[in-house]
């Protein structure tokens, strides 16, 4: 139970990602449920919800990926695109290259 209460304390920027990734999911149902109401999609909210995220909440999505649920290439996806939009994300370039690394690509 101790260990288990560590994990959970060394790690609360994944959850944070986790309720920002909640967070997003509920607003586009939300989302959806009223422009199938009105039958339309306001043009201010016709981009996908990940678009509108940072690159700190792409490398946290890639943290997740790669260390809760062990897809490499999956991580490697989210941290690239955190570096896209902030290619001074030093932790995104690091851990993109830890995962390429595992993976077997130099």
């Amino acid at each position: 139970m101790l260990m288990r209460a560590i994990a959970t304390f060394a790690k609360p920027q994944i959850n944070c990602t986790m309720l920002r990734l909640h967070q997003i999911i509920l607003a586009t149902c939300l989302l959806f449920g009223v422009t199938t109401a009105l039958g339309e999609i306001p043009t201010t909210y016709a981009q996908s919800p990940l678009a509108a995220m940072s690159a700190e909440e792409y490398y946290h999505q890639g943290v997740f990926k790669d260390q809760l649920e062990g897809d490499k290439q999956g991580a490697i996806e989210y941290y690239t695109h955190a570096i896209k939009l902030d290619p001074n994300h030093v932790d995104a370039y690091n851990d993109r290259g830890l995962a390429r690394l595992a993976l077997g690509d130099p």
